[in-house]
């Protein structure tokens, strides 16, 4: 398997122009850092929102709004092996606010959403669109990000978007054309970013309270509903154990969301944490003590992070914006790049089909982009081992005949998401959807407090190391778990192990004294557990508002709506 890696990781490197990662004297590779705000200005857009059908007479249609805005955050220690600090260029993270621009009523809720491992603020886009409209606009939803996003090289991108010319992102990547003087370095190694061993929860926690800091104090346990994806839903559920210096964190929220994530699981051991380690969401497994020593630093799909930037290629073509989406691939760099994530080369591929090889439930080698886009047509599939995936997907058989996307809808019976909003989804927000550099140090912390049962002594190494997840047994805000058929979680009795652990919900909400009994509606219940059938890890933020309905959109709604009360002003500053 090692041996398959590195051929993988050269082919990788070959296709996305070749280069080596040159460092410069701050440790960081050149061209990597995005255009930053440093005093938090804002980026404002306007979303066309597709009319509500449940639209009251005498409203206009909801018109969803979003703004950018960018925060210094605490300095992170050194690597203890290596000395190295993270560049200061590091040390911010974005908030994506999206409100309505013309609400119906007063804000009722704010949802602070966090994102999941390889994952950013724009992964939040089609859910966040969706409860705005179905809302009349009395929610709003601000999508947090990490400092890692800032890494990425964006430059291909983003001028593709800003010039309308699609060609400009594939020559940056993997031709080597320079833009506003600069030249695309490669992506950065996982092993290269020593400073990234101290990118934990801690650090998280800190960044995520200074976020929900930004809402009035006596409005958050009655209007701020937390939510988190995959790797973000148990960050969240430790966030909603911890202690901010003798307050209990539930006491600033209303609600919790944890979307296909989460549960009560067994801890990690003192030397589990750093020896062995866990399974992160790319299946990797690192104890601190090596993570400090040799990384790697980055989760990583058994090669490096050109799959993201494969992913920002194919939607680029896939969105409509620059072609026909039914046309056929041209481009030299995605073409190569498919050939390697699939192990088949050559294939011909329309551009929403090669989009949709990469992140449909049949074909993606990463399970957290897996998502029920449609099928392929036009031509055979096989079955094969995945080396990436470790397991037997289907991938196109024939290089002679162009093969073609059916989208969800089209399908018998229909699937869940559509590719054309995967395209705007991956698209989105100052850094896209996705998240190039994921810390290994994030996912490893969440897992040595996996059983929400850190003790506040220093007997306890967690509570040495800053984790502050010692309330658990106190957290008294309702919650919401969405548990997808195919998703990430595989055994329900995580789930119940959370419901078991928590007290009934406290004093001083709407619900008060429900008891966690998910038969109940979300009215009369602090625990809803929702079971979805059909669905796929990526579903549960992805899925279409009339696909998403029964098991997403509008449990999900209600309960927000049941969970908090009175209004809310609040905006980023």
């Amino acid at each position: 398997m090692k041996h398959i890696i590195k051929i993988l990781l050269a082919l990788v490197s070959a296709a996305l122009l070749g280069s080596a990662c040159q460092l410069n004297t701050t440790g960081l590779p050149e061209n990597h850092l995005n255009n930053l705000n440093n005093d938090a200005g804002t980026d404002a857009d306007i979303i066309d929102a597709e009319p509500d059908a449940d639209a009251d007479a005498g409203h206009d249609p909801i018109v969803v709004a979003t703004e950018t805005r960018t925060y210094p955050v605490a300095a992170t220690p050194a690597n203890p092996v290596s000395g190295e600090t993270a560049p200061s260029e590091t040390q911010f993270i974005r908030v994506q606010r999206y409100y309505a621009e013309n609400p119906w009523g007063p804000t009722q809720a704010i949802v602070l959403a966090y994102p999941g491992a390889q994952l950013g603020a724009g992964s939040y886009k089609t859910i966040a669109e969706t409860l705005i409209e179905r809302s009349g606009g009395t929610i709003e939803l601000w999508a947090y990000e990490r400092r890692g996003n800032l890494l990425e090289d964006r430059t291909g991108v983003d001028a593709a978007l800003a010039s309308g010319d699609a060609s400009l992102a594939f020559d940056y990547y993997g031709e080597g054309l320079e833009i506003d003087g600069k030249t695309f370095g490669g992506v950065i190694p996982g092993d290269t970013p020593t400073f990234m061993s101290e990118w934990g929860l801690a650090q998280e926690a800190a960044d995520l309270k200074m976020v929900l800091d930004f809402i009035p104090e006596d409005r958050r346990k009655s209007s701020v509903i937390l939510m988190g994806f995959s790797l973000g839903s148990p960050v969240i559920g430790q966030f909603a154990a911890w202690d901010f210096d003798g307050k209990k964190a539930s006491d600033y929220l209303a609600g919790v969301v944890m979307l296909d994530g989460g549960g009560l699981r067994r801890s990690l051991t003192e030397d589990q944490y750093h020896e062995e380690g866990c399974v992160g969401s790319l299946g990797l497994k690192v104890g601190l003590d090596q993570l400090r020593e040799a990384g790697p630093y980055v989760q990583e799909l058994g090669l490096d992070s050109g799959i993201w930037i494969a992913l920002d290629l194919a939607a680029l073509r896939a969105s409509g914006r620059f072609n026909d989406p039914r046309d056929e691939v041209q481009d030299r760099v995605l073409k190569n790049l498919i050939g390697i994530f699939l192990d088949k080369p050559d294939l011909r591929l329309t551009a929403r089909a090669a989009l949709s090889v990469l992140a449909d439930d049949h074909f993606a080698p990463a399970i957290v982009m897996r998502a029920g886009l449609g099928m392929i047509e036009g031509g055979p599939v096989e079955e094969y081992h995945s080396e990436l995936a470790g397991e037997t997907l289907l991938r196109p058989s024939s290089t002679e005949v162009l093969y073609s996307w059916l989208d969800y809808d089209q399908t018998d019976p229909p699937e869940l998401s559509s590719v054309e909003e995967m395209a705007e989804l991956i698209l989105s927000g100052p850094t896209g959807a996705m998240e190039w550099y994921s810390p290994v140090r994030l996912n490893l912390d969440v897992c040595a407090c996996d059983g929400l049962d850190v003790r506040p002594s220093d007997d306890d190494y967690r509570w040495r190391m800053g984790m502050r997840v010692t309330r658990n047994a106190e957290m008294d805000a309702p919650v919401l778990f969405f548990f997808a058929e195919y998703g990430e979680i595989w055994d329900l009795s995580l789930v119940n192990n959370y419901m078991n652990s928590l007290p009934p919900v406290g004093p001083g909400r709407p619900n008060a004294g429900a008891e966690r009994d998910p038969a109940l509606p979300p009215h009369l219940t602090g625990f809803s557990r929702i079971i979805a059938p059909r669905y796929h890890h990526m579903d549960s933020i992805l899925a279409t508002p009339e696909t998403g309905n029964d098991y997403l959109y509008e449990p999900l709604l209600d309960f927000i709506l049941a969970n908090t009360e009175g209004t809310v002003s609040a905006s980023l500053p």
